[in-house]
């Protein structure tokens, strides 16, 4: 996920290394190797708290906490690592890694 300028954009898809080429019909974006910082949302997947400018907000005020900052035009990502997003506990919550380019 991205802004791009004044426009939103959600891209689906993976990590490769450098050089790695994309499948005919896809689309691709070369990343710069950067820090990333990354939140741990704690909640449920299935009724939309985990996502949108509520959780998003909540991240990067800790991550200011920290003392850094937002990169410019920076992307952002969801990880669904296993087994932490895949294995509900016993409150039916997950956790989902929510990550940002930092300077």
């Amino acid at each position: 996920m991205r802004m791009n300028g004044d426009r939103f954009e959600y891209w689906i898809g993976m990590l490769f290394p450098t050089n790695t080429a994309a499948p005919d019909g896809y689309q691709y974006e070369d990343l710069a190797e950067g820090d990333v910082g990354v939140c741990w949302l704690y909640g449920n997947a299935d009724n939309g708290e985990l996502y949108g400018m509520d959780p998003h907000n909540l991240c990067m005020a800790k991550i200011a906490e920290q003392g850094w900052q937002q990169g410019a035009n920076a992307w952002f990502f969801e990880r669904y690592h296993h087994p932490r997003f895949t294995t509900p506990d016993e409150k039916g919550n997950v956790v989902l890694d929510y990550g940002v380019y930092v300077k």
